[in-house]
């Protein structure tokens, strides 16, 4: 196998594979030319055989010999005419062990298969009507095998995604027999105080409806309207920015759903994608799982809708050339793949509280990976 073959035999694993990026720390020693070979090299090695980094290494450096071992696992593969992952796990070590004199750390360590099989991103918007069209409305999915990819609206006159438009995909996407999960960049409830002020059941299929109700976002009018007192009865259920909620408490950084008119505000894509949450399950009924107010376990079979907060991800992947929201949106459907395929989704679908503070997060909701 020439060395261009061998180049794009890697990328094209790499693609399938969706190996994550952070690897390229440990490779940084390495010269330029060689880091994409080595990166890739390095993932197919640690997903065909479940290990982690080599510990025991014969006159090499630590990224070098990882790479090496590698390598040199990748051409045993090759050389043998076949897909990596159809090759015996136990053959491909031994050969390892033989060409670069290391043993693995963790040999035959497999993690639990993932629990879904899409995962979806969307950096919310509550700009203007729900039938406009929205820049800033960004949607990314992702699957076992793939880097998330950015979903465009159907064709039409409109250049961006609708909040009507987003809502409608949804409902067909989820209705689907292929487990997905989704998450969205907005609150999905309001802090205890709220329910509590305005005298209202602490239940969040009643609050919904209660919301449409005053703040009818749904209908083809910008969430100012309602806040002036021109549609529906905002004045009636308002709320107060020093307001928060348990989750916003413990997430540090996350700004009151009433908190309007700063920045990194999600006060106003709050209050324009409340009513759409109710469209969707309204649509598909028990269908879908909305975390964690349908519980905070996720039935098998389930699809799911969560609460997140990409500020906690987006750092964590390169930007390449998306904008802010696009990269927000990427980020979110990436982590949700690579948490699910990690076992780390699992974790943090159940956040360490209190069983008091458990019974606030079913009413007031819970951003997905805040602890």
């Amino acid at each position: 196998m020439t060395h261009r073959q061998q180049r794009l035999f890697f990328r094209q694993l790499f693609q399938e594979r969706q190996f994550t990026e952070q690897i390229a720390e440990h490779c940084a020693p390495l010269p330029k030319l060689e880091l994409t070979n080595n990166l890739l090299a390095i993932r197919i090695f640690d997903y065909c055989t479940g290990t982690e980094t080599p510990q025991h290494r014969v006159g090499l450096t630590a990224p070098r010999a990882h790479s090496a071992c590698a390598f040199r696992g990748a051409r045993f593969f090759t050389s043998a005419g076949g897909h990596p992952c159809q090759k015996s796990l136990q053959d491909a070590q031994e050969a390892m062990k033989r060409s670069c004199k290391c043993i693995c750390k963790r040999p035959n360590k497999y993690k639990s298969m993932p629990a879904f099989a899409h995962y979806i991103g969307i950096d919310y918007s509550g700009a203007a009507t729900p039938t406009a069209s929205l820049k800033g409305l960004r949607v990314y999915i992702a699957d076992r095998s793939s880097l998330p990819s950015e979903v465009m609206p159907p064709p039409s006159p409109r250049k961006y995604w609708t909040r009507r438009g987003v809502a409608e995909w949804l409902v067909e996407q989820l209705a689907k027999d292929i487990r997905t999960i989704v998450g969205i960049d907005h609150g999905f409830s309001f802090p205890l105080r709220y329910f509590e002020e305005h005298g209202l059941k602490p239940d969040w299929p009643t609050f919904l409806d209660d919301f449409q109700y005053h703040w009818p976002t749904d209908e083809n009018i910008y969430v100012d309207f309602v806040r002036d007192g021109a549609v529906g009865n905002g004045a009636a259920r308002m709320g107060n920015a020093r307001w928060r909620r348990l989750t916003e408490e413990r997430a540090g950084g996350a700004k009151s759903v009433f908190h309007f008119d700063v920045q990194g505000s999600v006060a106003k894509s709050t209050h324009a994608g409340i009513p759409w949450l109710r469209f969707i399950r309204q649509r598909l009924g028990n269908r879908v799982h909305f975390w964690p107010f349908d519980g905070w376990d996720i039935p098998a079979g389930y699809s799911a809708v969560a609460e997140v907060y990409p500020a906690l991800w987006s750092r964590s992947f390169a930007r390449a050339n998306r904008t802010g929201d696009q990269h927000d949106a990427y980020s979110i459907a990436y982590w949700l793949s690579r948490a699910d395929r990690d076992d780390s989704l699992a974790a943090s679908l159940k956040p360490a509280l209190t069983p008091p503070e458990a019974t606030v997060a079913h009413v007031e909701g819970w951003i997905l990976g805040v602890t």
